[in-house]
């Protein structure tokens, strides 16, 4: 008898590993619509997903503010009018639960003229929701007594932008358009408070921003004609003062290569979320880079690996990286498809302050996201470029929000991360093991492995299938009567439906001794 070892991986707080043969006793190679945030010993899967839509409505992003000063609040969408690409207004009552109600067209809710609608502001500031067009700043009045101002500022041509801020110590609003941040402090005086606050060399363009302290961080690219090579760009960090002159830009730091997609004060550090991913004009294989600001240049805490090479059928196919995240708790999350290995991994996906990251929430039905928000634990999911509007499962019954259908998931380090286990040896797999809490009603497990030849592909073998009630462990030594198989290298994954919450996995394996020297 060869060598036997016996590997359990009960704690999966480590985070995903960028290097699948990485050998640690806490990370994993891949997981999603797990919480591996808030326990490290236990993976508990997220509710399933719900839909509240109404398609030709087309709602791409979500706020949630008062309506006037009625004391009513509502969760607004941000939508077109019908049969037209104008920016309108719609609202949901979500006060009796997320499903009670259907979306509501408020009075004046809509832009009677103008261009089509620019997805990536939708912004709430002293009673009103500023959105743009392909010119003008347009804004609606949420107490829905003034009409819908089509043109509440002219800006002649509108190529970027991003999500508007309020500044807590001076509660002024900054817009970041093109190269410019404008300021505003009195919406009610038809336009009065509106200024130019900042005007950044016209080389660059704005792609994020967030608040330090009593500072406004701002990223910038520099422009590049050809958007398909994305890291043909370089990325800076202005950490400015609210002064209006360039010169007063109290820091600069400097991100490298690639453009920053998002920007977050997590623990008090700047993190970016980079876009250096490869196309047409690279060799390699793309990057998605997380950094934090170190004095004046970034540091890399982790990058998410994906296939971007100019070999692949799909070269041009470039990450979906859209401009909507949400921090909460000192996380920032935010909507990312980076395929690797012939799995989308298209998701919410969650940072922390130390780099830790996942691929958190995945609604089963979407093909892509627009937009995404947060109301309480509920999710808010606009995907799919269809108008299609899910959101957190809010059953009045507990064990039936969990999806039966969307599997979560997570896939270990290859060998399980065990140093003890090498590559240039055979391995023989004698039994494995999957620990849960009690399975209720509705759920159920899967183990699957993939091996050697297959490690770097999506082709999996089902070990077993268990749902029975109240089960905390299920054992195999075989696969419907046949033996376990031989490997190298091998990567277990476990699925999870119906709520039910895995603990551990655990294996026991046998070394071939190998007869060539």
């Amino acid at each position: 008898m060869g060598k036997l070892v016996t590997t359990i991986r009960n704690n999966f707080g480590g985070g995903l590993s960028n290097d699948k043969r990485a050998k640690s006793a806490t990370m994993f190679s891949f997981s999603q619509h797990f919480d591996t945030f808030t326990w490290k010993n236990k993976l508990v899967p997220y509710y399933g997903t719900q839909a509240n839509e109404t398609k030709a409505l087309n709602i791409v992003k979500f706020l949630y503010a008062e309506s006037g000063t009625s004391g009513n609040f509502f969760l607004y969408g941000f939508g077109v009018e019908s049969g037209s690409s104008r920016p309108a207004v719609y609202k949901l009552n979500i006060g009796s639960g997320a499903s009670t109600n259907s979306w509501a067209t408020p009075a004046n809710h809509d832009a009677t003229s103008g261009g089509a609608r620019y997805e990536d502001v939708f912004f709430y500031y002293k009673d009103y929701i500023y959105m743009l067009n392909t010119r003008y700043v347009t804004r609606f009045d949420t107490s829905e007594a003034a009409g819908f101002a089509n043109t509440y500022q002219d800006l002649t041509t509108i190529t970027t932008a991003v999500q508007p801020l309020i500044h807590p110590n001076t509660d002024i609003a900054y817009f970041f358009i093109n190269n410019v941040i404008y300021s505003l402090d009195d919406p009610d005086g038809a336009g009065a408070g509106w200024a130019t606050a900042l005007t950044l060399p016209d080389n660059l363009e704005i792609t994020a921003s967030c608040l330090f302290g009593n500072y406004i961080a701002i990223a910038v690219a520099e422009k590049r004609e050809n958007s398909v090579y994305r890291g043909a760009t370089k990325s800076t960090v202005y950490i400015w003062d609210l002064n209006s002159s360039l010169t007063a830009i109290n820091d600069t730091v400097d991100f490298g290569a690639g453009r920053i997609i998002h920007l977050a004060n997590l623990d008090n550090q700047i993190m970016a979320i980079v876009d250096n991913a490869s196309g047409s004009n690279a060799l390699d294989d793309g990057r998605i880079y997380i950094k934090k600001a170190s004095g004046r240049k970034s540091v890399t805490l982790n990058e998410i690996v994906l296939d971007a090479d100019i070999n692949d059928a799909n070269a041009n196919a470039l990450p979906d990286t859209p401009k909507t995240n949400f921090v909460e708790n000192n996380k920032l999350y935010f909507p990312l498809k980076a395929p690797l290995d012939g799995n989308n991994r298209l998701g919410i996906w969650v940072v922390d302050g130390n780099g830790k990251t996942t691929v958190d929430f995945v609604e089963g039905e979407a093909t892509s996201y627009e937009g995404i928000f947060k109301t309480g634990s509920v999710w808010w999911i606009a995907h799919s470029n269809d108008g299609s509007v899910n959101h957190s499962d809010d059953n009045s019954v507990r064990e039936s929000r969990y999806s039966t259908t969307t599997s979560s998931v997570v896939e270990t380090l290859v060998n399980m991360g065990d140093s003890r286990i090498t590559s240039d040896q055979k391995w023989k797999l004698i039994g494995v093991t999957l620990m849960m809490e009690y399975l209720p009603g509705a759920g159920q497990v899967i183990l699957e492995y993939k091996k050697d030849e297959n490690i770097d592909g999506n082709t999996y073998v089902t070990i077993f299938t268990e749902d029975t009630n109240d089960s905390i462990r299920f054992d195999a030594i075989n696969i419907s009567g046949d033996t376990l198989p031989q490997f190298n290298e091998m990567i277990l994954r476990a699925k999870s439906t119906g709520g039910a919450i895995i603990t551990g996995i655990k294996w026991k394996v046998e070394l071939i001794p190998d007869t060539k020297y």
